[in-house]
C-alpha cells in the first residue's frame, strides 16, 4: 500500500508542476487577452455605427436596425470578456487551491477521494468556457449582420 501512496505522491507533484504553469498561462491571458479583443470589437463595431447612423445613402430604416446590430455586436464582445474573465479567474483560484492542497497529499489513501474531488470542477469551468466563447461569435455575427443590413439599405 505504501508503494501506491508514493506513486500517487509522484503523480501529485507532477500534477503540481502542470497547474503551476496553468497557472502562470491564465494569469498572462487575463492581463492581455481581453484588452485587444475588447479594442478590436469595439473598434469595429463603434466605427461601423459613425458610419452608417446618419449615412444618407442608406435609408433611415436600415441605418436603425444595422445600428442595432451593431450595438448587440458591442454588448455580446463585453459580456465575452467580463464572462471569460470571470471564468479565468475562477479557474486559477481553483487550480491555486488544488496546489496548496496537494502539498499536504496524500498523507494516507483516504485523502484520494478528496484530492480528486478538488479537481473535478475544472472540467466544469472548461466546458463553461467553451459555452462563452459563443459570446465572441455572437458578436462577429452581430457585425457582419449589421453590415449586411447596411449593404441592402443603399439607396
Amino acid at each position: 500500500m505504501s508503494k501506491d501512496i508514493e506513486k500517487l505522491q509522484d503523480l501529485a507533484k507532477s500534477m503540481i508542476g502542470r497547474y503551476q504553469k496553468e497557472i502562470e498561462n491564465i494569469d498572462d491571458r487575463i492581463d492581455s487577452l481581453h484588452k485587444w479583443i475588447v479594442a478590436a470589437c469595439l473598434s469595429i463595431n463603434g466605427i461601423a455605427i459613425t458610419q452608417v447612423f446618419g449615412n444618407e445613402a442608406i435609408d433611415s430604416r436600415s441605418q436603425f436596425y444595422s445600428t442595432v446590430w451593431f450595438v448587440l455586436g458591442i454588448i455580446a464582445c463585453i459580456s465575452y470578456v467580463m464572462l471569460v474573465n470571470s471564468l479565468l479567474s475562477k479557474t486559477a483560484g481553483r487550480l491555486r487551491s488544488i496546489v496548496h492542497q496537494s502539498e499536504k497529499f496524500p498523507r494516507d489513501e483516504n485523502d484520494i477521494p478528496d484530492f480528486v474531488g478538488k479537481a473535478n470542477p475544472l472540467t466544469l469551468l472548461y466546458k463553461m468556457s467553451i459555452a462563452v466563447d459563443y459570446f465572441q461569435l455572437a458578436a462577429l455575427i452581430c457585425f457582419v449582420v449589421g453590415v449586411g443590413i447596411a449593404g441592402f439599405g443603399i439607396k
